[in-house]
């Protein structure tokens, strides 16, 4: 059976690859140093509350649904892409994210038009 630090760590992984996070990018984001971020993950170091509280606000997961550990962190798949656009999109500024709508309609007019078209 899998102790607390495992379990932990182990969830801190999976939804920092679902999130197509490094370890690196994880710990500048929780503002914590990278290497314990790896024993983090491995379950050999016990996060204290307030490393939890950087770890689950930077990999932007709900406490709830991160300690479920009897769901998959990924049974959620079809918003993990809505998720991570929306993470990128809430770190750029107003006329950045206007840019990406504008680029993403013009994508699905196009695809809409090829597809009636065939």
């Amino acid at each position: 059976m899998e102790s607390i630090s495992e379990l932990f760590g182990n969830r801190v992984r999976e939804y920092r690859s679902l999130r197509g996070l490094s370890q690196e990018q994880l710990a500048l984001r929780a503002n914590i140093n990278v290497s314990f971020l790896g024993q983090i993950e491995r379950g050999g170091k016990k996060p204290t509350i307030d490393t939890i509280d950087k770890l689950l606000t930077a990999l932007d997961v709900k406490y709830a649904e991160f300690f479920d550990f009897d769901s998959d962190a990924g049974s959620q798949k079809s918003t993990d892409l809505i998720d991570k656009i929306t993470y990128e999109l809430q770190m750029r500024t107003s006329g950045e994210q206007q840019l990406v709508y504008d680029i993403m309609r013009r994508i699905f007019i196009y695809n809409d038009f090829t597809v009636q078209s065939k």
